[in-house]
């Protein structure tokens, strides 16, 4: 929530020592000036709660657009409503590829879907194979059984074999469990060479604890953002524990090096947790990670539109999503081309990249030729950290 409010104090009030859109000046100019007025709505990560906070703001509170949710799980109910009631829905986070396939003509969604992630995922790992020499063709998939995990699974199963590597092993397992020693015992017996994950930040954290305890470590780990570039999982888990971990990502502090914007959003949002009373000072502050870039990013989308939409009358603001297209200069802090969405509302201009925790820092490996560090391979024992 910190990012959407950072990016709403940008967009609201003069910051001219900004090139950010929208901070030169207060408000939206084709809006005459008119500000972002946030409703806060918590789903508690759940669907039903999700469907019931979306038909409130909608009814109750007359909000006029709504971005949301985290979970795909809670996007798909909350969207539901918004669709019936024709109100504007971008979504920042959820990956589910199910999300825009449903015909819905008030959902847009900024991030890229799971199929681009896992696509990303195996080109970096047949790269791995094919250009860097690593013996890894077995996987081993480890997912949680809602609709985020359900649908990676879908699109692992589906791509896998395209790119050469065979599936040895499949768990699903519950988002609320509390013990997953069996779980983690069958992937130990199945010795892939590579893991690939799915979780949420309490199951990541559980599964990180888990493999300690039972003293093995994979070949190779890479997770899908949420749970493994969390800062709650780092700091839960420590960055010692996870260091080796990868992930598809959409943020990491090195893309700085060809857009300053980074840094500069990373320590406004590190002095913005200190104003807020979040931390004491900014070297305890946490840095922004992909899912608070993504957050922050999907406030300047609805801005965009709203500017061109000159109104926010749903139909005027649906007609500006459906026309934006936003060219990434710099102006945006993921590496993305932009923002352009197609008929069915994804953003066709998203795209990611791969990091790895080295030395506890999220850094791109990923592409290869705009990589701050080479890959470390393999996972490093429990007994060497």
């Amino acid at each position: 929530m910190l990012a959407i409010e950072l990016a709403t104090d940008i967009i609201n009030n003069e910051h001219p020592e900004l090139d950010l859109p929208f901070a030169a000046g207060v408000g939206i100019p084709g809006l005459d000036g008119g500000k972002l007025l946030l409703t806060v709505s918590d789903t508690q990560g759940n669907a039903e709660i999700g469907q019931s906070e979306a038909e409130r703001l909608i009814e109750e509170v007359g909000v006029d657009v709504i971005i949301g949710a985290y979970n795909s799980a809670v996007t798909k109910t909350a969207s539901t409503v918004a669709e019936r009631s024709e109100i504007p829905f971008i979504n920042a986070d959820s990956t589910s590829v199910d999300l825009t396939e449903r015909g819905y003509e008030w959902f847009f969604r900024t991030t890229p879907h799971d199929g681009t992630f896992i696509e990303d995922t195996f080109k970096f790992l047949a790269s791995l194979r094919d250009e860097k020499g690593l013996d890894i063709h077995t996987l081993a998939l480890f997912h949680e059984d809602t609709e985020y995990g359900a649908k990676l699974r879908v699109q692992i199963e589906e791509q896998a074999p395209a790119y050469g590597f065979e599936i040895v092993e499949n768990i699903s397992y519950s988002q609320n469990a509390t013990n997953l020693s069996a779980e983690v015992m069958k992937l130990k017996e199945a010795n892939a060479d590579v893991l690939m994950c799915g979780s949420y930040n309490s199951d990541a954290i559980l599964l990180y604890r888990t493999m300690k305890e039972q003293n093995w470590t994979p070949k190779l780990l890479i997770g899908q953002r949420a749970g493994f570039t969390a800062t709650e999982t780092v700091e839960t888990v420590g960055a010692v524990n996870m260091n080796d971990t990868l992930s598809t990502n959409l943020f990491a502090l090195d893309l700085s090096v060809t857009n300053p914007n980074v840094k500069i959003v990373n320590d406004m949002f590190k002095e913005y947790q200190v104003s807020k009373g979040f931390v004491s000072d900014v070297a305890s502050g946490a840095d922004m990670n992909d899912a608070y870039a993504r957050a922050f990013t999907a406030v300047f989308a609805l801005a965009y539109a709203l500017d061109a939409a000159g109104s926010t009358e749903n139909y005027a603001v649906q007609e500006a999503l459906q026309n934006l297209d936003v060219a990434n200069e710099g102006q945006l802090i993921v590496p993305w081309n932009g923002i352009r969405f197609d008929e069915s509302g994804q953003n066709v201009l998203a795209g990611g990249i791969i990091t790895q925790l080295i030395d506890g820092a999220f850094v791109t490996v990923y592409p290869f030729e705009s990589a701050a560090a080479e890959v470390v391979y393999p996972y490093t024992p429990w007994s060497e950290r």
